[in-house]
């Protein structure tokens, strides 16, 4: 991955990899032509480097890092000086050697930091709440430890802390003895991931808010998705999973006996059914079974989200009217269809990350504002061989709910824009950064009150991907 991010992806990276080979050429015959011709390219790549949006954070791994890439320099210069040409070209091969001296260290002090977090965690006396799904699962933890604090001594792993590490960090320097609820979202990007997770903390309750189609590349297909979110039952502990039961794989599992499965869904079999959804802008409505629920959110989607958390904490022992008037009085999640409000217009804040039912839903609550509707977008930067198929629907939802588009420029967004093209779908322009798009609308002056959906965003790493 690291040579094909490097080298490959993009013409900036192309040049890169161009250059190494005239590099090494010139190494090899000292000629002059080979040597100034090296030079030029070197100079036309600084001069073109690709924009950077991420802060480089110098964590002790990385720190040690980079200590075995100055010393694996240090040898090649002294092996050969034509190589300090190359310093910057050769990165790919120097950071994956590093890496490989680095690994047996690096797995000591994982080994250690995981095992101090699985005997502390055993040893405090919590009900223990993991979270899984493609998405869902950030945004109903936020929620669920918004109502669970009120009537319970809780601690949630911060931000998106999903991974096996961040977990044991969470672990090690945030929870206590005093602690009754332990919520927190167990993230996967390949098989087994969260099978770990769950051999360090066992939970007692299991969450799987949805299946879809994040990280295809490194699941390969679908099957090991589910079966990968399934490993949410590999805990001595686990006494009840709650299910989206509108995902048949999921409702038709053959679960273990002594199991309590409990589902969440719009389905007649849902032990939460879902049913009469309204929505109007920043206002959302709907019943479970037969309470009505109100809440201040944007995104019809919140609906699932928000049944998962009333049926926890009825499940709970907290009283149902309570919990009613719990969920009315919900804080949106920063960048996560937040409402913000200006004298000339409203910015609707999606922009930590997007998937296609997110991306309809939040161009359907676009919709609804009643003003000069705009969209800026990157795309959906996690997806596969699905990516044009979903482009298609979000094609048609683009013409039919937005006045004008701003596509941030990446290889994701392509497929977008080619569809666009092809319906002759002018209300569109293509720019390399959100702030650019920012800039366009203020210049432009518009009139009308108007209202900005930010759905996505793109990090340093999308940028190199071309």
């Amino acid at each position: 991955m690291t040579f094909k991010k490097y080298y490959i992806y993009s013409l900036n990276a192309f040049s890169r990899l161009m250059v190494l080979i005239i590099g090494t050429l010139y190494i090899f015959t000292n000629n002059n032509i080979i040597g100034i011709f090296l030079v030029t390219l070197i100079f036309v790549n600084i001069i073109n480097q690709e924009k950077k949006i991420l802060k480089l954070k110098f964590t002790k791994r990385l720190i040690r890092l980079i200590c075995v890439i100055i010393l694996i320099y240090s040898v090649l210069i002294v092996f050969n000086q034509n190589l300090i040409y190359l310093l910057l070209y050769i990165l790919p091969f120097i950071i994956i050697l590093s890496n490989l001296i680095n690994y047996p260290i690096e797995s000591l002090i994982n080994k250690y930091y995981t095992s101090k977090a699985h005997k502390k965690i055993a040893n405090i006396d919590c009900i223990k709440i993991g979270i899984t799904g493609s998405f869902g699962k950030t945004t109903t933890k936020y929620y669920l430890q918004q109502i669970l604090s009120n009537d319970f001594l809780l601690h949630y792993s911060p931000n998106s802390y999903n991974t096996l590490l961040g977990i044991s960090k969470d672990i090690n320097n945030n929870l206590n003895d005093l602690i009754e609820v332990y919520i927190l979202e167990m993230g996967a990007t390949k098989p087994k991931d969260i099978e770990k997770i769950n051999k360090l903390v066992n939970i007692d309750i299991g969450i799987i808010t949805s299946i879809g189609t994040q990280h295809l590349e490194s699941f390969k297909n679908v099957d090991n998705i589910i079966k990968t979110k399934l490993e949410i039952l590999k805990s001595n502990n686990i006494k009840t999973l709650f299910i989206n039961s509108d995902i048949k794989e999921l409702d038709e599992y053959l679960y273990p006996n002594d199991l309590e499965i409990i589902r969440i869904g719009f389905k007649n079999n849902s032990t939460y059914q879902i049913k009469d959804v309204l929505e109007s802008f920043n206002n959302l409505s709907f019943k479970v079974n037969d309470d009505l629920l109100n809440v201040n959110l944007i995104g019809r989607h919140n609906a699932l989200n928000l049944t998962f958390v009333y049926a926890v904490c009825l499940y709970l022992g907290i009283d149902k009217n309570k919990v009613i008037e719990y969920i009315k009085m919900l804080k949106p999640m920063e960048h996560r269809l937040k409402l913000l409000t200006f004298d000339n217009c409203q910015i609707i804040d999606d922009s930590f990350n997007s998937n296609y039912l997110g991306f309809l839903n939040a161009l359907e609550s676009l919709s609804l504002s009643n003003s000069y509707n705009i969209l800026i977008t990157p795309g959906i930067v996690e997806q596969d061989e699905l990516l044009e198929e979903y482009y298609k629907v979000i094609k048609d939802k683009i013409i039919k709910c937005v006045d004008f588009t701003y596509l941030i420029n990446n290889k994701c967004v392509k497929p977008l824009i080619k569809y666009l093209e092809e319906v002759n779908y002018s209300k569109y322009v293509v720019v390399d950064s959100l702030k650019e798009a920012f800039n366009l609308i203020r210049n432009r002056k518009i009139l009308e009150y108007y209202t900005i959906l930010i759905e996505n965003d793109l990090t340093d790493y999308y940028f190199s991907r071309g």
